[in-house]
């Protein structure tokens, strides 16, 4: 607090800000010297000569509930966590335990909020719902869902009637952990057994959880049940049930788009961009170009996810000077990927190998996904050695090249370089991850092509040894192309 502009300064935004950060870093130093001084004195000291506590001497719970209190008012998370490290849960108050766990809720530290929460339920010490629903929304930020539903549980224990946003943020926890079925099961305990009855965000919470995980028919359940329960559905519904139908189900999402506009919801970005998603993965591309021309009409902004979408539909489509039209006017890794790709499919694979040069020169930083798009342009052109040279530039500029690696080698074998396959298996074996079913697959395939068939009994004999019998099939097909049934079989 002592620092202030010096006299006759000129207080300008630059000089405010530095004086700011100097302040932070100060407030900083100062905590930090708090923490390193509580391991060589108690806390009463501390606080005393910091100026927290000017009470006559307590006992030794009330002095500690005090300055938890102290420290929870003043944000000090840090302090309080270090401080209750060495304090026994019977020596807190409840207005200290209460200050405490809002202050660690806000700091994301469930595990304490959780220890505080638990050894109040032990000591039977008054709780309210505030405090185990921000317990609860603490665990889901830590995601920690099973805690988030055990907080849930002694809520019930304790007999205290909880609301439907501690509900509400349980349901998110074991979304955002990917365990839908969980959400649809704590969805439907809701109203029983004095639960509360779920709103439309413990819709929209479930229905989001299902999308995530492409389960659209339960998603339409979901829409059907909070139908009948009386509730409408907003424009957040709508776009989650889209989102979930981007497994290729474009005819569901194109039902539900044109339903939204009936009831009058406005669709925004989000819902045209998983429609338009959708449609490209179902090769829909002149439906996703309509929706395009409807998101224009609405007067709708698109942002990053939507182009990344539309460069999709011109890949269904083959439609390269689309997408390079798309990539002139929004420059990304993404788009460069996608115009690559288009260019490849639509047999202009020498155009999409300078597209990634351009890309570089434009200082776009290629990720694996773009080097194995242009390595897929050079396989189409049985440009064999252009591939392996791209390899050699990923493995120098990205981590993950597994990928990459694979590309390659069906370059080769589509060039009919299978001795050129099986040094990259090699490399491949000494990655971190190994070789896979599917390198071992692409390296019989080209023996096959090239009639090796004694290539295929080795390889097929090596990887039984780290893949059980995953390649029996593959290795039994390639020999009997080759014409060698005997061993086949």
């Amino acid at each position: 607090k002592s620092l202030r502009f010096p006299v006759g300064g000129t207080r300008d935004a630059a000089g405010a800000a530095g004086f700011s950060r100097l302040r932070l870093a100060a407030m900083d130093m100062v905590r930090a010297a708090r923490l390193r001084a509580y391991s060589r004195a108690s806390w009463a000291q501390v606080c005393r000569s910091a100026g927290l506590s000017s009470a006559p001497r307590r006992s030794e719970g009330q002095e500690v509930s005090a300055q938890l209190t102290l420290l929870a008012k003043q944000r000090w998370w840090r302090e309080a966590a270090a401080l209750l490290a060495g304090t026994s849960p019977s020596s807190i108050s409840s207005t200290a335990r209460e200050a405490s766990v809002v202050a660690l809720a806000r700091a994301r530290e469930w595990r304490l909020v959780l220890q505080l929460l638990t050894s109040a339920a032990e000591l039977r010490h008054a709780t309210d719902v505030t405090l185990h629903t921000m317990g609860i929304g603490a665990c889901e930020a830590g995601q920690a869902w099973q805690h988030s539903l055990g907080l849930l549980d002694l809520m019930h224990h304790l007999a205290l009637r909880s609301d439907v946003v501690a509900y509400n943020v349980a349901l998110r926890a074991c979304g955002r952990a990917g365990h839908w079925n969980l959400t649809l099961a704590l969805l439907s305990g809701m109203g029983k057994h004095r639960s509360p009855r779920p709103d439309l965000v413990s819709f929209n919470t479930t229905i989001s959880a299902c999308s995530k995980a492409l389960q659209w028919a339960a998603s339409l359940e979901l829409l059907r049940s909070l139908r009948r329960r009386g509730l409408e559905a907003d424009v957040v519904t709508y776009s989650t049930l889209i989102a979930g139908c981007d497994g290729g189900q474009a005819n569901v999402a194109l039902r539900l788009l044109e339903e939204m506009l009936q009831l009058g919801r406005v669709p925004n970005v989000l819902t045209y961009s998983a429609a338009i998603s959708a449609c490209a993965k179902s090769g829909l591309w002149e439906e996703g170009l309509q929706l395009l021309t409807s998101m224009r009409e609405q007067r709708v902004t698109g942002n990053v996810v939507t182009w990344g979408a539309l460069a999709s539909v011109w890949e269904a489509g083959r439609l390269w000077r689309e997408a390079l039209r798309l990539l002139e006017e929004r420059p990304s890794s993404v788009i460069s990927t996608t115009a690559i790709s288009t260019c490849e499919k639509a047999s202009q694979w020498q155009l999409g190998l300078h597209t990634f040069r351009d890309a570089r020169r434009q200082r776009i930083k290629p990720d694996v996904a773009m080097y194995c798009a242009a390595i897929k342009a050079c396989q189409t052109g049985t440009q064999w050695e252009a591939a392996i040279s791209l390899l050699d530039e990923s493995r120098r500029t990205t981590s993950d090249v597994a990928a990459a690696y694979k590309a390659t080698m069906c370059a080769c074998a589509q060039a009919g370089r299978w001795d050129g396959a099986l040094r990259l298996l090699e490399d491949v074996r000494r990655l971190a991850g190994g070789a896979d079913v599917a390198a071992y697959t692409l390296a019989i395939r080209a023996c096959r092509d090239a009639r090796q068939w004694e290539l295929i009994l080795q390889l097929h004999s090596e990887a039984r040894q780290s893949l059980d019998s995953a390649l029996d099939q593959v290795a039994t097909t390639a020999l009997a192309e080759c014409g060698r049934i005997r061993e086949a079989t």
